[in-house]
């Protein structure tokens, strides 16, 4: 704790919120509104303490947990109090309350906050932030509600028609409706029309969902996200573990020996506030001149539960969340089929040709699913997305790890060390998106817990701070007060 922040703390640790009084108003009136003991009381009315010093000497702000805004909300109420007792007079700045929008994105942008916050907590009162009162968040981001397709009436419309064009074809040609009372090549032809009419109708679906997929990661995609979180999306876990290992590199902090191996550095090191290298809890727990080959920090410095940005793991699961509109398609089409060919053989007729369309029909329909895949689209999105951030320049300095990160080696070929991390990385690299290849989904990528608003472990409210350097309102999902002095 800086001399500052010292002389802050000293000031609100003094401040008696009962005034004085020995009955206790606020603490007792807190504890019944909230159904806590007096000691538990006691204890959140401290930490709320530390939460405002927070607030008011931290350039980034501080968020509040769910436990610490109730008391900060019921502070709110006792006007004088807070305002001019506490905010003017104690603190020396005002701290303005104001309510959560909520939604998908501003839930994320609490949690990295949040979680911002506990580790300024324990850089500043030298412990961690206790759990009962700054529980680590335990939801998922939610995935967003927008619809798998947009239905348009054109849409609609287009579907219907062609929905009723094979049986107005099998009417007008063979002047029969129903398909079951067609003779065996009259249906192959009904078949065939039935077939592309459907099929049409799937490849519209489909693309029309890629492009809606492609539309709601746009719109989502995170300012914050790291260079290890992008490269876990799109590529998974290995390019992730390679990127960090490229930055560990790069900042001296692990030198490269032979035989896929590397020795810790740990002199000069400081640990940064927001550091977003996954892989420094375990360089950190390791021992300075330690011996660590790749297998070992792939398997045991990088955790993809942790290292996933939760926003995008919220996305991912848009992505391939359930479409029963495709499985209606398909049991129409192979429904059909399955009936006529069921209806052949109890007939005792000849269904080589109608298994022979059916195959075909069931390759264009693979084929048309696997070139209008939602997942893919949305990683190249997302690659997209993040070379307009940082630009194409790899031969920046600044550029090398997010260079690395979305185009692999073929970015980093001015680094020194390349030579070294091309044979190293040649046995665990691929070029291709993640799961592009029919792996399961979220194989190698995980997923990160996060708060939704009025949940257990985040608030839901924002403020912002005024006076000494705090200014700015913050909109967050889970909320947190502006920025205060240095």
């Amino acid at each position: 704790m800086t001399q500052e922040q010292q002389t802050l703390w000293t000031k609100i640790q003094a401040f008696n919120f009962d005034g004085g009084s020995p009955v206790n108003h606020f603490t007792k009136k807190l504890a019944a509104e909230q159904n806590w003991t007096i000691a538990f009381t006691q204890k959140a009315i401290e930490e709320y303490k530390k939460f405002m010093l927070l607030c008011c000497t931290s350039p980034t702000g501080a968020a509040p947990s769910q436990i610490v805004d109730e008391v900060w909300h019921l502070h709110l109420t006792h006007t004088q109090s807070y305002w001019t007792d506490f905010c003017r007079n104690t603190l020396g700045q005002d701290v303005h309350h104001y309510p959560s929008m909520g939604g998908t994105q501003e839930d994320y942008k609490h949690l990295n906050w949040y979680k911002t916050t506990k580790r300024l907590y324990h850089r500043t009162f030298g412990t961690e932030a206790p759990e009962d009162i700054w529980p680590t968040p335990k939801e998922f981001v939610p995935v967003p509600e927008d619809p798998i397709i947009k239905w348009t009436p054109a849409l609609k419309g287009w579907f219907t028609a062609l929905c009723v064009l094979p049986f107005i074809f099998s009417g007008l040609i063979f002047k029969k409706l129903s398909p079951f009372d067609l003779k065996g090549p009259q249906f192959l032809v009904f078949f065939f029309v039935y077939a592309s009419c459907l099929l049409t109708i799937l490849a519209v679906y489909l693309e029309s969902s890629k492009q809606q997929a492609v539309d709601v990661l746009k719109r989502y995609f995170p300012d914050d996200i790291s260079p290890y979180q992008i490269a876990a999306f799109v590529y998974g876990r290995a390019r992730a573990v390679q990127t960090g290992i490229v930055d560990l590199v790069k900042r001296g902090l692990i030198i490269p020996q032979g035989d896929h191996a590397f020795v810790l550095n740990k002199r000069g090191y400081m640990p940064r506030l927001n550091e977003t290298n996954p892989l420094i809890p375990g360089f950190e727990a390791e021992n300075d001149d330690a011996d660590v080959i790749y297998t070992e920090i792939s398997s045991r410095w990088y955790n993809p539960d942790e290292a996933s940005h939760p926003l995008m793991v919220a996305l991912d699961k848009f992505a391939v969340q359930h479409r029963p509109f495709i499985n209606i398609l398909y049991i129409a089409l192979y429904g059909m089929a399955g009936a006529r060919l069921i209806q052949g053989l109890i007939n005792g007729k000849a269904v080589g040709y109608l298994i022979f369309e059916i195959v075909i029909v069931f390759v264009i329909s693979k084929l048309t699913s696997a070139a209008a895949r939602r997942d893919l689209a949305m990683y190249q999105a997302a690659k997209d997305c993040f070379i307009e951030k940082f630009g194409e320049n790899p031969d920046k300095t600044d550029n090398i790890v997010p260079g690395f990160a979305v185009n692999g080696l073929s970015a980093v070929s001015g680094f020194a060390e390349i030579g070294f991390l091309t044979g190293m990385f040649a046995t665990y690299t691929s070029s291709a998106f993640r799961n592009e290849r029919g792996e399961p989904v979220n194989k190698d990528f995980g997923g990160a817990s996060s708060c939704s608003s009025g949940g257990s472990g985040c608030s839901g409210s924002s403020c912002s701070s005024g006076g000494s350097g705090c200014g700015s309102s913050c909109g967050g999902g889970c909320g947190g007060c502006g920025g205060g002095g240095d």
